[in-house]
């Protein structure tokens, strides 16, 4: 009936992401700076077109200097700088960090959010 446009999975291993890649079209992968596992993950979605969506890009909380991280800044400038990267999943229960770092990725991206 054409109801499912597309379909992906999120993976724990760099092979059940590769083979992810290959089979479906989006994926969702770790990416953050203390785990560079998915990176050929990654990559191949890159060669593939496929889209990649990111978990764990602000490392649950830990990217953030008050929890001893470098910042959420330069943690998202980390997750975006793979051109493989559509978009991010980011969990807050503050609504004011939402918009605080949907405007940092739009600086990053070149987009203006008001």
């Amino acid at each position: 009936q054409g109801l499912i446009r597309a379909i992906g999975m999120s993976t724990k291993t760099t092979r059940g992401g590769l083979w992810t890649v290959e089979n479906t079209d989006v994926i969702m992968a770790t990416r953050n700076s203390s785990d560079h596992t998915d990176d050929p993950v990654l990559d191949r979605a890159l060669e593939l077109n496929k889209g990649v969506i990111i978990k764990k890009g602000l490392q649950s909380g830990h990217a953030d200097t008050k929890a001893g991280g470098g910042g959420i800044e330069e943690a998202l400038n980390y997750v975006f700088s793979h051109q493989a990267v559509s978009c991010l999943i980011a969990g807050t229960i503050n609504p004011e960090h939402l918009i605080q770092n949907a405007k940092i990725v739009s600086a990053i991206n070149g987009v203006r959010v008001k």
